[in-house]
């Protein structure tokens, strides 16, 4: 005989609260039956041999944590979740909230299908008693996660039941609303929106209002539009009418079309205009492109920038030939938005398509945005296909594209790579900006880079990358740096550069560094700049300063 069973509540505690199997009883539970959810597992409540199941082969307690361990213990995100489904399926309605409490105890992200499962189950018998145990669960957040999980199910059911319950919540979240006002009004769009319009809050009643409209779409089109139209100007209004737009466009691109151009005054009409495109491109963007031609240029840009994200989700090829059949202003917007999903579908496709495109100017363009969104999604492969570019105007852009994630993840490999390169606006360009995040996180690596470098302006620039990046989080090295360097105009400028940067954050330390240096020439420059840049902040503290310096009649004035 096993030792440890789990503890059922089968008094009148659990009787109370209707959790019935095979009956589908719906009531709301009182405050003393809401405390009687809050138990513990305790020996006085103990009923041993009690199993979890009414299954022919009872789930025991120890049943139960072994095939929890089981199910973390699968290799799979998708057999994992087998597992949890077959444990959910085993326990018994009755035993839901004891398992729920029991769970709790063991708590952690991994487990948090399984809760679900368990959740939605309860709430299919009887969602009253469900939302009334997330009024004070275990832990806090499950309110949160399983809120809308109860009031789908108890939507489906009883609609009306489940909207009086959420008016009564006084912490309700923006998305449970939402989520309960999409689910009734596919089932009875008119008896949601009364609902909705009988909300206290008026957050609430934006959040649901167009949520209503959109659903009401689907089947009354003509109807939501109306009653969208019929509402106060504002954000609300405007939100839903796009959002009826885009559903009506997406079942009959034709009728949406033709209502949102008759309706009068511009930009509000136009934005309607460009939410039918984006309802017809996600259905038909073929067809949505028949229409082009009937809008002026400043609106078709958008209307081409919404195809090419669409199109390209759903016909890689087909948006590629699309677009290259485009004049190249136009081929510019519509191409600009595939390169989203031909990076996913086949980034060697793509970037054939971006160095087919004939116009140097649209092609500069669009390598440049090309490279840096492969650079987001994969910085190794973008780097490879980029030295194998040939040297000229588009590998200049997809060096510019990529310079940012490169410099970002790895500034030494970016500054070793454009050392390399030709002399020119894009080798200095990349050269900088690696420098200078080198030296935000390893500055001494940094200035032994830069101090290898051929002297002259090719080195300059870098050096005072160097000096802006050290500054930033070490301005009394960096200082200490500079003041090597031989007398002449690259010292006083990085030592400038310390300095303004250091005043501002800490005009004290920075005075006394200045006071500090031997150099009696450097001193006196270091003093001025300090000087200047901490009169700009504090003009009394920086006069008091200056007279107790020592400053010049010149350094002071």
């Amino acid at each position: 005989m096993r030792s440890r069973y789990l503890i059922l509540l089968v008094g009148t505690g659990a009787l109370a609260l209707g959790i019935l199997v095979g009956r589908q009883m719906r009531h709301s539970p009182t405050e003393d039956q809401l405390k009687s959810l809050a138990f513990e597992l305790t020996p006085t409540q103990s009923l041993e041999g009690r199993p979890l199941s009414n299954n022919s082969t009872p789930l025991h307690l120890e049943d139960l944590e072994s095939q929890l361990a089981g199910a973390l213990e699968q290799p799979s995100p998708g057999r994992r979740e087998d597992a949890f489904y077959r444990i959910s399926q085993s326990i018994d309605i009755r035993d839901i909230p004891l398992v729920l409490n029991w769970l709790a105890k063991r708590y952690k992200n991994e487990i948090q299908p399984l809760i679900t499962r368990l959740v939605r189950r309860w709430a299919q018998v009887d969602p009253a008693a469900a939302l009334a145990y997330l009024k004070s669960p275990p832990h806090p957040q499950w309110r949160t996660i399983f809120l809308r999980d109860v009031l789908k199910e108890w939507v489906a059911v009883e609609p009306a039941a489940a909207a009086e319950a959420v008016k009564g919540l006084k912490d309700w979240r923006p998305e449970v609303i939402a989520s309960l006002a999409s689910a009734w009004a596919l089932k009875d769009p008119r008896a949601a929106l009364a609902w909705a319009q009988s909300l206290p809050s008026a957050q609430a009643r934006n959040e649901a209002l167009p949520r209503i409209a959109v659903a009401w779409a689907d089947v009354e089109p003509k109807s939501a539009a109306a009653f969208a139209l019929s509402q106060s100007p504002g954000r609300t209004r405007d939100r839903m009418l796009q959002m009826v737009a885009t559903r009506w466009a997406a079942n009959d691109p034709n009728a949406a079309m033709e209502w949102a151009s008759a309706l009068p005054g511009s930009p509000s009409r136009d934005r309607l205009v460009e939410a039918v495109i984006d309802g017809w491109a996600i259905k038909d963007p073929q067809g949505a492109t028949s229409y082009l031609s009937k809008l002026p240029a400043d609106e078709k840009r958008n209307a081409l920038t919404i195809l090419g994200i669409h199109w390209s989700a759903q016909d890689p090829e087909g948006a590629i030939a699309w677009a290259q059949g485009l004049p190249p202003q136009e081929q510019r917007w519509g191409a600009s938005m595939i390169f989203g999903s031909l990076l996913d579908y086949d980034p060697k496709r793509a970037s054939e398509f971006v160095l087919s495109i004939g116009d140097p100017q649209v092609q500069s363009d669009l390598v440049k945005t090309f490279a840096l969104g492969w650079s987001h999604r994969d910085l190794s492969a973008a780097m490879d296909w980029l030295k194998d570019l040939p040297q000229g105007r588009a590998k200049d852009n997809a060096l510019e594209g990529i310079s940012t994630t490169w410099v970002a993840n790895d500034p030494k490999g970016a500054a070793d790579f454009a050392a390399a390169l030709p002399a020119g606006e894009s080798r200095m360009r990349l050269l900088t900006s690696a420098v200078r995040g080198w030296a935000e996180h390893s500055p001494n690596e940094a200035a032994t880079f830069v101090a290898g470098l051929p002297p002259g302006p090719q080195q300059d620039e870098p050096v005072m990358s160097a000096v802006s990046g050290w500054a930033l989080t070490d301005p009394q090295s960096a200082g200490a740096w500079v003041s090597k360097f031989p007398v002449g105009d690259l010292r006083d400028h990085a030592l400038q550069a310390v300095l303004t940067s250091w005043v501002p954050r800490n005009p004290v330390a920075a005075a006394s560094y200045a006071e500090s240096l031997s150099d009696v020439q450097l001193r006196r420059s270091a003093m001025e700049t300090v000087a200047n840049s901490w009169l700009s902040t504090d003009e009394n503290a920086a006069r008091a300063w200056i007279e107790k310096a020592g400053l010049s009649v010149e350094g002071k004035n």
